[in-house]
Formats: structure tokens, C-alpha cells, sequence
């Protein structure tokens, strides 16, 4: 068997697993393990609550509750300005839909409290 044969049972078999594999695995995601996923999905199995100022950034901005939480499944969760050593984990999470926003969720026993919400460039409130 020469060199040329080899390789066409070679590229045959790999051909024939790929197929395999996606019979088998179809369109399953391999991002649900990852932390930020976590993260997210942590923040929708508890009751989620907003803060006095959350709530009035809501209003400034005018945006709704299902807004918001839409914010929070687009959005990108940023481990390095997170607080995730204190009891009560408290996580920033960035976000470019529809604009860009910065929500920072706190992680309690029974509740997912969202405590602010900002937009980072201008539009200030008054809160």
C-alpha cells in the first residue's frame, strides 16, 4: 500500500467520525460550563430584585425590567472588577445590547439583587 492510498483511508476515517460526532453531539453548545455562563444562569435560578438606584437608572435610561434582564444574558460578566472572595458575591457584568451598559448583580441566599446600572459613557442621572 503506497503513501496515496494511506492518506485516502486516513482522510476516509476522519470524514466518518466527523460524521459520528455530529449525529451524536447534533448542535449542543460547549459554553455552558464556562463561568460566566455560571455565573448568568446562578443569577436567573434565584428571585431577581432591584435596588432603590437600579431602579432609578431604570427610569432615566427607560428601560424595563425584561430589558434589564435581557442586558444580563447578552452581556459579558468581568471577573477582574467582580468581588467574589466576600460572602455575599457581588459580579460587574458588561453589556452591548441595545447600548452599552455596566450592571452590577449582587448574589444573596434567596434573592439575585441588581444593585446598580450605569451607562458608562455620558448620560448622567440624578441618582
Amino acid at each position: 500500500m503506497n503513501f496515496s492510498q494511506r492518506l485516502t483511508r486516513y482522510l476516509v476515517g476522519i470524514f466518518i467520525g466527523v460524521l459520528v460526532s455530529f449525529a451524536i453531539f447534533g448542535k449542543r453548545s460547549c459554553t455552558g460550563w464556562l463561568p460566566g455562563n455560571r455565573v448568568k444562569e446562578t443569577v436567573f435560578e434565584k428571585n431577581i430584585r432591584f435596588e432603590e438606584t437600579a431602579q432609578c437608572h431604570m427610569e432615566c435610561y427607560g428601560l424595563t425590567r425584561d430589558e434589564v434582564l435581557d442586558l444580563i444574558r447578552a452581556g459579558d460578566v468581568v471577573f477582574a472588577e467582580s468581588d467574589t472572595k466576600s460572602e455575599v458575591k457581588e459580579y460587574l457584568i458588561e453589556s452591548d445590547y441595545p447600548g452599552r451598559y455596566d450592571l452590577k448583580v449582587a448574589l444573596r441566599d434567596t434573592a439575585s439583587v441588581i444593585t446598580s446600572l450605569k451607562k458608562p459613557q455620558g448620560e448622567d442621572c440624578p441618582c
